[in-house]
């Protein structure tokens, strides 16, 4: 096949491509801040003198990304192609590869890293013919391969299938307790193929919920929730056995809640999860929660998505005592940054302790310590206690009462670093949560140098979001706030449409928004007096133009969000 009939794009960044292609890791992408993503000869000679590859790896890099075609997935339809003429997933997923194109026994693969030679020879011997590689993004190739793999059609097999094995072997059942073999293999299939959807569509939870007479399984994805498919409340009994097995919870009690963990095989990869069961009136409700790879906080600045905001966080870490404060309200991403945060820090020549509720993904080098009220371990008694065990850096998970604020901002004026959260909703309410948790303004003022209040939105999908001018119709919620109103009406902003790549959804992902403040000798001056009010007029006025709503707008106009997300925050 001539590479000619494979549809180019503009190449992919060299410097993104080298992280694709694991020549440089990802954590060391903050090296090259200020050079840019295409300067070859700046990159290669950075890289080689801070030595994060040798001369060679990267000289054989140039080379292959010089002569690969860069392709643009969206040209390429998911189901133009046999499914005979497909990898099998498991290794499209792990080598991250993709057959876009195929002629006779010739195959055009699009590729995260086609640096790998034996990779290449894997992939076409499995195929049997004469592979060709071409260079894709690692997103657009996931995206890809979540419409190239479908699971749906066989999860509604199995479903079918296991209701009439059910159905058929009602009449042996001697109470409800009964499962027979047959019932746990079909739950067995069922569970594994539930899981695998909704890691390939990248949820964060997956909730099995008994409701009158039936049951639904519904994924929750970019922080909404859409149903699956629903079913009969027996095999939802089934599927709730099975994951109690898997966590090592007793299957003898329905009426109280259990929490457990455990892990499966997703992709030749260990994925954990946690699993949380309580009782309804109807039945019970599952909740399964996938757990953080770490590989994912390596990256501060990717994470945090800004710059200047994570240059700031990763700044300040590096002082011997002080706290940093992440607020904001459940699901807003706070732990993500946190994890990220202390990923950053140099956990080598320091001892990193954390506690949790519960601990989300284990760290390298942390000291994870989950807290259990239910034996005196809430997060003031851990806290105490930590305090004896040496640490130079400790991540607080929430503070949630007084003994907590208290020992967190004194501990953050006794040598060491605090990496702390509070629910409240920016950064002048955080100061005056404290204030009402009864912290002495003095400390809090000696303690306190940076707060960040953050959120997540639905980023738009690349695909297929359109262009949009502003109408009455999509402020009307901003009665109140007429300025603003008339400053948003006539704008063209990009909404979202649907299409196969994000599952007619039109968003694809999330992305962090933040406020930040460093508070200056003026602010902290205020708190050491006990002047609230003084505080909150000045860092609101300093605020305009660069509080969350402010952030979350310069993304609607860089085509990243929609306002309707952006609004959001402003009507929580």
């Amino acid at each position: 096949m001539d590479q000619n009939s494979v549809s180019a794009k503009l190449k992919l960044p060299f410097l993104k491509f080298l992280i694709q292609s694991s020549i440089l890791k990802k954590q060391d992408i903050h090296a090259f801040d200020n050079i840019d993503s295409n300067n070859i000869e700046k990159i290669t000679q950075s890289a080689i003198a801070l030595g994060l590859s040798t001369e060679h790896r990267i000289n054989s890099a140039i080379d292959i990304y010089n002569s690969l075609k860069h392709v643009d997935l969206i040209q390429y339809d998911p189901k133009a192609i046999d499914t005979n003429s497909h990898l099998p997933e498991h290794i499209a997923r792990k080598h991250l590869s993709c057959v876009i194109a195929v002629e006779s026994n010739n195959y055009v693969i699009a590729m995260a890293n086609p640096c790998d030679n034996d990779v290449n020879d894997k992939l076409s011997e499995v195929l049997d013919g004469y592979v060709q590689t071409v260079l894709a993004d690692v997103y657009e190739l996931e995206r890809h391969m979540n419409s190239v793999y479908k699971h749906d059609t066989y999860a509604k097999t199995l479903l079918s299938k296991f209701k009439q094995e059910l159905h058929s072997s009602s009449g042996e059942r001697e109470d409800v307790d009964f499962v027979s073999s047959g019932d746990q293999a079909s739950a067995v299939l069922l569970l594994d193929e539930i899981l695998l959807e909704g890691y390939h569509l990248k949820a964060s939870d997956i909730h099995i919920e008994y409701e009158a007479n039936a049951c639904r399984v519904r994924y929750r994805i970019d922080g909404v929730l859409r149903t699956q498919f629903e079913t009969t409340t027996e095999i939802a009994t089934v599927l709730i056995r099975r994951l109690q097995i898997l966590a090592n919870l007793d299957i003898s009690h329905h009426l109280r809640s259990e929490d457990g963990r455990f892990t499966t095989k997703i992709d030749n990869k260990v994925v954990s999860m946690r699993l949380s069961i309580m009782p309804l009136d109807s039945g019970q409700s599952a909740v399964i929660r996938f757990l953080g790879d770490v590989s994912y906080y390596e990256d501060l600045s990717s994470v945090v998505g800004d710059d200047k905001v994570a240059n700031m966080m990763r700044d300040y870490l590096q002082r011997s005592y002080g706290m940093l404060l992440i607020v904001g309200p459940t699901g807003s991403g706070k732990t993500t940054t946190q994890y990220s945060s202390l990923m950053s820090i140099d956990r080598e020549a320091k001892k990193v302790i954390s506690i949790e509720d519960p601990v989300e993904a284990y760290l390298p080098g942390v000291n994870q310590i989950p807290v259990n009220p239910d034996i005196g371990m809430d997060f003031a008694d851990v806290l105490r206690a930590v305090l004896r065990q040496d640490p130079d850096v400790i991540m607080i998970g929430e503070i949630r009462d007084t003994n907590t604020a208290t020992m967190s901002v004194r501990a953050a004026i006794t040598g060491h670093m605090v990496l702390a959260t509070i629910h409240t909703y920016d950064v002048a309410s955080a100061i005056s949560r404290l204030f009402n948790l009864g912290v002495n303004p003095h400390i809090m003022a000696a303690a306190l140098r940076l707060v960040a209040s953050q959120r997540l939105l639905r980023r738009l999908c690349d695909y297929c979001k359109v262009k949009h001018t502003v109408k009455a119709a999509d402020v009307a919620l901003l009665s109140n706030q007429p300025e603003l109103r008339k400053k948003l009406m006539g704008k063209v902003f990009h909404q979202p449409k649907g299409c196969a790549q994000c599952d007619m959804t039109g968003y694809v992902g999330r992305l962090a928004v933040f406020e930040i403040s460093q508070l200056d000798s003026e602010l902290i001056e205020s708190l050491d007096k006990g002047d609230l009010a003084g505080f909150n007029k000045e860092i609101k006025r300093r605020m305009i133009g660069k509080d969350l709503f402010s952030n979350a707008l310069l993304k609607v106009e860089a085509g990243e969000t929609s306002l309707p997300e952006a609004l959001r925050i402003i009507h929580e």
